[in-house]
């Protein structure tokens, strides 16, 4: 099986499905930026995979509605995605899932911020520059298209603080020398309040499990705490969320186990029955 980039979040492998499809060039290229789409659609990664089943299209990356990536074309490769032969060599393609149809075609928060992490990890992984207005695009920057569409024309100036502030984090941890681990104590002190870190941990930036637990006492944060917040967060989008957002957040370890996790569900509006039928369906999807 041919690998995925060595993100440090969970990248779905779909590299040989889409190669099978023939709607790719396996030629290699220097990158030197990044381009965005939109899907057109509210896609599953799934949904994307089967469009370009039938229509000759591509791009190397997905995210959907929750924020998760999927790889479709390893990363220095020719990409049937901008519409314009130098496009394609030189650019990393990036889809987004669509929340809206249009003609707004709207994406969730997860989604773009997600996608604009991603492009920091590119730039400074695989390209070697930093984000600029001069190397983070929109499709429309290659060929005749109203892609990325008009709602994440709006926040393009967001999209590239955030992969700039990606990129720098991702150097600042390339750079920075390691020192020996001290033990904390759990406090509040750090330099977020809670209601931030907490949304970072719901973005996964802080992992899942016991690595979830080290991470925050090594930032010094209180786990419990901070869980408390997570979950009044996840709470307050009540009737907001799709089953599969819900599932991607149980299957990332937000809403705990159970059958306390079933309790927090149906507190939220949720049907835990169906929530854990697509927790079931990703499991059986990352362990193929």
């Amino acid at each position: 099986m041919t690998a995925t980039i060595k993100y440090d979040r969970h990248v779905k492998n779909l590299i040989d499905q889409l190669s099978a499809t023939g709607h790719v060039t396996h030629t290699s290229y220097k990158k030197t930026s990044v381009t965005m789409h939109h899907n057109g659609g509210r896609l599953s990664h799934e949904g994307v995979l089967s469009v370009w089943k039938t229509r000759p299209a591509s791009a190397h990356f997905d995210v959907d509605s929750s924020g998760a990536v999927a790889q479709y074309v390893k990363v220095n490769e020719y990409a049937w995605a901008v519409g314009n032969a130098q496009g394609n060599r030189e650019t990393i393609s990036i889809e987004n899932a669509n929340i809206t149809g249009g003609p707004k075609w709207e994406v969730a928060d997860a989604t773009w911020q997600s996608s604009a992490r991603l492009a920091g990890w590119l730039f400074y992984h695989v390209i070697g520059a930093r984000p600029t207005k001069n190397n983070l695009f929109f499709h429309k920057h290659w060929s005749a298209t109203d892609c990325a569409g008009p709602y994440m024309d709006k926040l393009y100036p967001k999209i590239l603080k955030a992969a700039q502030q990606a990129f720098d984090t991702f150097k600042k941890a390339a750079t920075t020398p390691s020192s020996p681990s001290t033990p904390t104590t759990p406090n509040t002190g750090g330099k977020l309040s809670i209601e931030e870190v907490a949304k970072k941990v719901i973005h996964g930036d802080y992992g899942n499990g016991p690595a979830r637990v080290k991470a925050l006492l090594r930032d010094g944060y209180d786990p419990g705490k901070v869980q408390k917040e997570v979950d009044r967060q996840l709470h307050k989008t009540t009737g907001k969320k799709t089953v599969q957002q819900v599932a991607n957040e149980v299957y990332r370890g937000l809403w705990g186990n159970n059958p306390d996790r079933a309790k927090k569900l149906k507190e939220a509006g949720y049907n835990p029955i169906d929530v854990q039928r697509e927790v079931n369906r990703l499991v059986r999807e990352n362990t193929r």
